[in-house]
Formats: C-alpha cells, structure tokens, sequence
C-alpha cells in the first residue's frame, strides 16, 4: 500500500461560491476496472544448487526470489534435497543444520546477535549422494523468557534517520549449512544457504472489488461489509474557525491483506467558509508579494499504511516508523450538501508493493504493527487556520 496524496484539478464541490485549484501535482489516475482478489499467485518451482570443490548442494522443488535469488521457504515448509561429495574418502559425517540468527542494536545503548533456530540432521557418510529432508519449525523459543512465539519472517530494518544512540537496527536471517567432516582431524568443509522466510497468513474475508464501492454521498445507513471511522480537522488556536467532519469509509474486516486493493470513500464536509478556508486558504497581506497569490495551494491529504517496529532489550524499548502503503485519491461526486455547508468526496484504493513480505508480528524482543492513517496537512501550517490532521487507526494485517 502506498499513501495518497489529494491533488486532483477539478473537483465537484458542493456549495462552494469559489472553487478550489487543485493544481499542485498530476492527477491520479482513474482506476480502470473491478478488481477481484485472487489468491497470490505461485511463483515458478526450480532446483536451486550451490557447491564448492567437495560439497555439493541441491534443494529441490524450490521457489528462488528474483530479488534476492534467495530459496524462500513458508510456514511449516519441509526443505528437500541432497547433498552430493566429490569424494567418501575419510568422510566421517554430514550433517544438514537450519540456522536463524538474530540480531538487534539500539544504538550504543545495548544490542544482541544470537541464534534462535538451530536445527539439526544428520545423513550419514556412506553414499556419494545423500538426499535429505528438514522441515522448518513454526515456533521458536526465547531464550530470556522461555516462551513459544511463532517464527519471525526474514527481514532486515535500519533507521539511519535518527542521529547519535538512537539508531535501531533488525536483521533476522536464514541459512542452511552443510557440513562434511573428515578423518580424525576434525577438519570439515560446509557450504552455506542464505534462505527467505516469509509466513503466509490466509485472507478468509473476500475485499469487495473497488466497481462495486456503494455510494457513500447518497447512503444513508453504512451497507453491510463497510465501516465509518470519523474525525475532523480543527482549528489551530487562536482560531476559531468551525471545524470539518471528515468520515472515512472502508471494508469492515477485522484483517486488512497487504496484497489486496482495498477500496475507500473520504468524505470532508462542513461550514462553506470553513471549506473554503481549508482548500482555498488565504494568503496574509504582508505574503502577498513573496508568494504572488492571495491563495496558498490545498491542503495534502493521504491515505496511508504506517509500519512500527518495536525494540526492546534489557528494558531499553526503541521503535522506527516508516510507510509500507500508499492509497491513490481522485475527486468523486460529493452529493447534496445541506444550506450553507459544503462537501468533497474522493475514492481511492490503497495497496502494499510486491517489496512487503510479511504481516505484522509480536514476540517478546520485536513487535511490528500497522496502522491506517489519515492525514490532512495544511500548505503553509504556520499561517493556517486549521491544525493538521494525522488520524491513526491500528490494522490487523496478514499476507493473504
């Protein structure tokens, strides 16, 4: 999902004796057609093989990211391949090892690097080709206070936006080694496997296609399947400008897929002259000249998808915030507005990129959560009759 940004150039505004500009960026497409979740489409199986001059390793019936040309693995997987030796001589074992390591840094405060996974299997020495199995454990263990969390995706979070201590870093990573021990020397050879782990948490409510999205500028009552979530912006003190409703609709599911579309409605509506304010805000006498208007641009709202992740250690708790999605805006009908108020209506979709892999989590060292986010941002805050807007509501999400 990425988040959208209103600047569309004509809108249909209802009771406006001025219509605003809204000529300060290119306008969002119009959305072309229905869309009907389907389920993610399976990525091309293949063998994946790496070797150096003794040990040879095939897994089978794989998919490799294109990315990062990384094997990635689901919840529960079971890894299959073989191992091949160049030769058995003085071979004494091979074994097979999953390892997950993680490690988190709070800037100079505190910080962690340790393996969390690390599962084992032995495949003998007799036989120049050694076929194998491992199947990857849904849980884990923390080793601090000994419980069961589900296993955290593969990822990698740095937040070099905060000077000083206050840089956080995440990285949980994979791999699958290999190693050949020989003879009475304990010498071994191992090859390494970088492996992606990335959880699919099922969608069990079908989104309703963005076509069949109700009027919401004529509905009275909220239609089964969607919710309201209503706010307002207010007025920046001194002002006392009246204040402006603004309600979003959107699916009422309990769990939001990072790969669906997910239609929405805004709706903005209040006194005429607090609208106008808000989309055609006055420019002070003594700015005239610098910004050669007697009009700041409108106001940027968005629709967007925030990330938190949460770190703590040794009770130091640091979090990074960052956008996983982005909602495109484009103007609508608005409707009747009653005597003296006015309206503006947007609909829009908001999705996640193809690069968000996994769904919000918690264990007793990370917890990431989402958020819906609602924002309207005046041009120019400082002489604005209205305090900005930033409306956050928590999401449940899954990787559908």
């Amino acid at each position: 999902m990425a988040a959208a940004t209103a600047s569309p150039t004509s809108p249909a505004v209802s009771q406006l004796s001025r219509a605003p500009s809204y000529d300060v960026g290119a306008h969002p497409p119009a959305y072309g057609g229905a869309h009907h979740p389907q389920p993610t489409e399976s990525r091309p199986r293949e063998t994946f093989v790496r070797k150096n001059d003794i040990v040879t390793v095939v897994l089978q019936d794989v998919q490799v990211d294109a990315r990062s040309a990384r094997p990635t693995y689901g919840r529960g997987d079971t890894i299959r391949g073989e191992v091949g030796l160049a030769t058995t001589n003085d071979v004494s074992s091979v074994v097979a090892r999953l390892e997950g390591r993680m490690k988190i840094r709070l800037g100079d405060l505190t910080s962690t690097h340790h393996t969390f996974v690390d599962v084992p299997v032995s495949l003998g020495a007799a036989s120049s080709v050694l076929p194998f199995t491992l199947t990857i454990p849904e849980t884990f263990t923390d080793r601090d206070d000994g419980l069961s969390y589900p296993l955290v995706p593969s990822l990698d979070i740095q937040d070099r936006a905060e000077a000083y201590q206050d840089e956080l870093r995440v990285r949980v990573a994979y791999r699958l080694i290999v190693s050949v021990g020989r003879g009475n020397l304990h010498l071994q050879k191992s090859v390494e496997v970088d492996l992606n782990y990335e959880p699919r948490s099922p969608q069990n409510w079908q989104m309703p296609a963005p076509a069949a999205r109700p009027n919401f500028a004529e509905t009275k009552e909220i239609p089964l399947g969607w919710q309201t979530i209503a706010t307002q912006v207010k007025a920046a003190p001194p002002s006392t400008i009246e204040t402006i409703d603004c309600t979003l609709y959107a699916p009422s599911s309990e769990t939001f897929s990072i790969r669906d579309k997910t239609p929405f409605t805004l709706l903005l509506q209040g006194p005429s002259a607090s609208m106008r304010e808000l989309f055609v805000p006055t420019v002070p006498p003594k700015l005239r000249k610098k910004e050669k208007s007697e009009h700041f641009p409108p106001p940027t709202i968005r629709i967007s998808v925030k990330r938190q992740v949460v770190c703590s250690l040794q009770s130091i708790t640091l979090a990074h915030s960052f956008i996983i999605g982005e909602g495109s805006l484009r103007m609508g009908t608005p409707g009747y507005a009653n005597p003296g108020e006015a309206r503006v209506l947007y609909e829009g979709e908001i999705e996640c990129p193809d690069s968000v892999k996994y769904a919000a989590f918690a264990t007793n060292k990370i917890t990431v959560s989402d958020f819906l986010v609602l924002s309207v941002a005046p041009h120019n805050p400082y002489f604005s009759e209205f305090a900005a807007l930033n409306h956050t509501i928590p999401l449940k999400t899954v990787t559908g």
